[in-house]
């Protein structure tokens, strides 16, 4: 067998000859690849019949490294003729590349803050020259500060993050030329973040435009309130509660939509006590969503003024811009310079109210006084000092 001066390449053609001399008849060649019978061979005899030649022709691959070549003659009119000559192949080819997840050992159950370890696994014939890591098709460097570790053939991502979500492939190079692996696609489980309306928000808080108010008419009418959020797994099982005069109770979904980590439910307003907040929250196995989204159900009523006078000197007036009226607006430790009233909210409903207060003169009225910021004010009128304090809680107190 005529062997070559070079390895062979894979995916490269190559033709080898194979000579035999001294049969007569002519010897019959055949080439085995292993087990395997090469076809595609050509076969040539000298004019004088003393010399026979054979010319195989194939395309070697990657795993035809290290197999055995034979070529075999024999004389067909002499029994027990048959010679050999075995070559052992050496194959060069492309790096053969492939990525392993070496911790955790689930890739659906990468959590978020845990170490990732890939390993990137060679097979190259000649060695390889280089070692490559690439992200998002870009180049990744060892970039300890960040979380990334690059250590050969070993790639580690510290406490990951959403931003190392992505695309992994190792790339190797060798005289042959480059290999890269099959993308590693990496994601992470973490705890919810929420979704209202199609805004997306990164931390586990809920979104400034989801409807957080529900207003009632009339008694014995029923609100749809609806909840989103978005969690990595989707499956979430979600959690309602309403908190009332009636006192807290769970609430049952009438629809939650898993795909779209979506909930809805009804509920009903049989009456003013029923004014308050209902929550949502959900669960997936990662974890509880740790705030959760509230929706106040107010009674969409009108302002309510309360008037209280003093002789015929003062008015004292308290303007309620919120829909609850006040109740229970007291007058008391009364003297010729001062004054206390004391009102309560009729309902709390968990909204944090301003109210406004006038002062005005019995005899013009004339409004001498307005604030509806919380806080102290000073001023002077007929004659003394005025001290104003406004609570915006459910219990509202005031000094003059």
């Amino acid at each position: 067998m005529q062997r070559p001066p070079r390895p062979l390449s894979a995916q490269k053609k190559s033709q080898l000859t194979c000579q035999c001399v001294g049969s007569r008849p002519e010897a019959s060649i055949t080439w085995w690849l292993g087990r395997i019978k090469l076809l595609t061979t050509h076969q040539y005899t000298s004019l004088d019949g003393n010399s026979t030649e054979s010319v195989v022709t194939f395309t070697p691959s990657s795993t035809d490294n290290g197999k055995i070549l034979v070529c075999r003659a024999h004389n067909p009119l002499v029994p027990n003729s048959e010679i050999t000559d075995n070559w052992t192949l050496n194959i060069y080819y492309r790096p053969v590349v492939t990525v392993e997840l070496t911790a955790p050992p689930n890739k659906w159950n990468i959590i978020e803050n845990s170490n990732v370890f890939l390993e990137c696994h060679i097979a190259s014939n000649p060695y390889v020259l280089s070692v490559t890591w690439k992200f998002k098709s870009k180049i990744l460097a060892n970039d300890p500060a960040n979380g990334i570790r690059i250590s050969e053939q070993s790639l580690v991502i510290q406490s990951v993050q959403a931003h190392h979500v992505g695309e992994y492939v190792c790339v190797a190079t060798n005289g042959e030329g480059q290999g890269q692996s099959e993308v590693f696609d990496l994601q992470i489980k973490h705890v919810h973040r929420f979704k209202c309306f199609f805004l997306f928000q990164d931390k586990p808080i809920c979104s400034k435009r989801q409807q957080s108010k529900y207003s009632f008419v009339a008694n014995n009418q029923t609100l749809v309130i609806s909840c989103q959020v978005e969690a990595h797994p989707a499956n979430v099982t979600f959690h309602w509660t309403s908190a009332s005069a009636k006192g807290t109770k769970t609430l049952l979904p009438f629809e939650s939509l898993v795909n779209q980590t979506k909930s809805s439910i009804l509920y009903t307003v049989d009456s003013e006590s029923d004014l308050g907040t209902v929550s949502c929250w959900a669960t997936n196995q990662i974890g509880t969503q740790i705030k959760h989204c509230v929706f106040h159900i107010l009674y969409a009523g009108k302002q309510d003024i309360f008037n209280i006078s003093i002789g015929i000197s003062l008015i004292f007036e308290i303007l309620l811009v919120k829909p609850h009226p006040l109740r229970n607006c007291t007058l008391y430790n009364i003297s010729h310079s001062s004054f206390q009233v004391q009102c309560i909210a009729k309902y709390d409903d968990g909204l944090a109210y301003n109210f406004t207060i006038e002062v005005q003169d019995g005899r013009t009225s004339k409004v001498r006084r307005n604030q509806n910021q919380p806080g102290f004010s000073r001023f002077r009128h007929v004659g003394f000092s005025v001290v104003l304090k406004q609570f915006s809680n459910n219990l509202v107190l005031l000094w003059f």
